[in-house]
């Protein structure tokens, strides 16, 4: 395979060439053509009705991690210098942002790979690689319109992966200072994002003892760590004590909810078996892979050797057994960045050929296809989400709402109501049974399409939800048990005012609601 030189104009140009393919092709499937409106259920929204609320009153009306509204705000009032719209403004920040950074993880991808090898330098295949980090899969529309913070959480956590390899090589305050330093712009970021890091974390921890036993790397490692993890402590509580709270409120029940949980809570026999298998199988294929890998590493340098496995070791826990499984499907997310370094590591020193390139083919493959299935998705879709905001439009334009008015709706819509009807939105788990009185209308709202949650809504022995519960509630229609008065009728959605509490629904003695009946 054809090498290149480090830092030659050919790789530069090469590596331009990636992400402005990476960055056209996104732009054009979730920006240039792509209506205000991309569907019900969907958390662009969300980041539109923040960025505002930051701009025009300087305070996040949800409470969340700042860093990326306030990139946002500052990029929409840049754009507002030369006359654009406000609201133009915050979805064109938001589209362009979200067009550019994750093809820019393409810039640590290139770092990552440009350092495996016994000799220094590109081949086509590392090439191929950096390419599918500009279209991770999962990340070409899935995450900038869902999951905006995740996209860039990824970025932030790709150049950590470069800074702790440094760091690994040779060890310095510099060195030590910047990973902290980038571990700290994540904790302003994304809480996910963060806990992907602190697994890395440990994976390096575990990774360097297995390698090194508890000598100096490893003590300055574990050193380096425990600053990391108060520092992104002291970070979270100082800029969201409420969520950081919830945080670690949930982060204490959802071992139930776990692989684990469910091994030791679950009667059945044959459940039972079906949870051990998803805790030992796993388990099994790492220990595999790790035991093949130790064997074939013996030209990798010590260094090398730890980053290697700590990827590995990484992998299984973002399934581990001990982790909610609502949350494993996020963390697999992060899945593709340790799985595109161990491909570049097996490329390099894989003896037979078709074990060399096959994790790179299936990355690759992986990519392409994700990104051909995720574009179609978005133009299958454009007439009708265009439809639907001319719908939301007229009846904004129509003088029939009140920005005073309370619209009740689901998770997802609530913000899409917001931002489309410059209304006020609520869940209905926030819903106080006095704001009938407190609101000149209360509205409800339901879609045509298919709700995210289906089922009853339990409560527990207490008579009330249960986090999880009040969560999955969020997710479903909203249960009216009258006939109300329908408020505005179109062929995609239907608002319906409330002059009276529905008699299924149950408030506590707070007055807020937590069933039905």
């Amino acid at each position: 395979m054809t090498k290149f030189v480090i830092g030659s104009r050919r790789n530069l140009s090469i590596l331009f060439s990636i992400i402005a393919a990476s960055f056209l092709t996104r732009a054009l499937a979730i920006w240039f053509f792509r209506p205000e409106f991309a569907g019900w259920f969907n958390h662009t929204y969300y980041y539109f009705v923040q960025t505002r609320s930051l701009i025009d009153t300087g305070v996040l009306p949800f409470s969340d991690l700042p860093l990326l509204f306030f990139t946002y705000a500052g990029i929409a009032r840049f754009l507002g210098v030369f006359g654009m719209e406000s609201g133009e403004a915050v979805v064109t920040a938001s589209r362009f942002l979200m067009s550019s950074v994750p093809a820019l993880t393409a810039v640590p991808v290139y770092l990552l790979v440009l350092r495996v090898g016994k000799v220094d330098g590109m081949s086509q295949w590392k090439w191929l690689l950096v390419a599918a980090g500009a279209f991770l899969p999962l990340n070409f529309v899935h995450m900038p319109e869902l999951l905006q913070k995740n996209a860039f959480g990824i970025l932030l956590l790709a150049f950590l992966f470069v800074a702790v390899g440094n760091l690994l090589e040779k060890v310095s305050a510099f060195r030590v200072a910047v990973s902290i330093g980038l571990l700290a712009l994540i904790a302003v970021t994304h809480f996910g994002t963060l806990a992907a890091a602190l697994m890395f974390g440990a994976s390096l921890l575990a990774a360097s003892i297995i390698f090194e036993g508890l000598r100096k790397p490893t003590v300055y490692l574990a050193a380096a760590g425990v600053a990391a993890t108060a520092v992104s402590t002291v970070v979270i509580l100082v800029a969201v004590p409420e969520r950081f709270g919830r945080l670690v409120e949930y982060a204490a029940g959802s071992i139930a909810n776990s692989l684990l949980g469910l091994f030791i809570l679950e009667g059945s026999i044959a459940d039972k078996m079906f949870y051990l298998a998803g805790i030992l199988v796993p388990l099994l294929v790492v220990a595999g892979v790790a035991f093949l890998l130790r064997q074939k590493s013996r030209e990798v340098p010590a260094s090398g050797r730890i980053f290697l496995f700590a990827n590995l070791l990484l992998i299984y826990l973002f399934a581990a057994p001990f982790i909610d499984t609502a949350l494993i499907p996020r963390f697999l997310l992060f899945v593709p960045l340790p799985a595109i370094v161990l491909s570049a590591y097996v490329l390099e020193f894989a003896e037979s050929k078709v074990v060399r390139v096959l994790p790179a083919v299936l990355l690759i493959g992986a990519s392409v296809f994700m990104t051909f299935g995720e574009t179609m998705s978005v133009v299958m879709t454009n007439g009708s989400n265009s439809a639907i905001q001319a719908e939301l439009e007229k009846l904004n334009e129509s003088g029939l709402l009140s920005p005073d008015d309370l619209v009740v709706t689901t998770y997802g819509v609530n913000t899409a109501v917001n931002w489309f009807l410059s209304t006020k939105a609520t869940l209905i788990t926030e819903l106080q049974e006095g704001d009938l009185e407190r609101y000149p209308r209360v509205l409800v709202l339901e879609t045509n399409t298919e709700p995210m949650g289906e089922g009853p809504v339990d409560t527990d022995d207490d008579g009330e939800l249960s986090d999880i519960e009040r969560y999955s509630a969020t997710r479903r229609q909203i249960e009216l048990s009258d006939e109300p008065d329908v408020f505005f009728e179109s062929e995609t959605f239907t608002l319906y005012e409330l002059r009276d509490l529905p008699d299924n629904w149950i408030f506590d003695r707070d007055g807020k609601w937590f069933g039905y009946r």
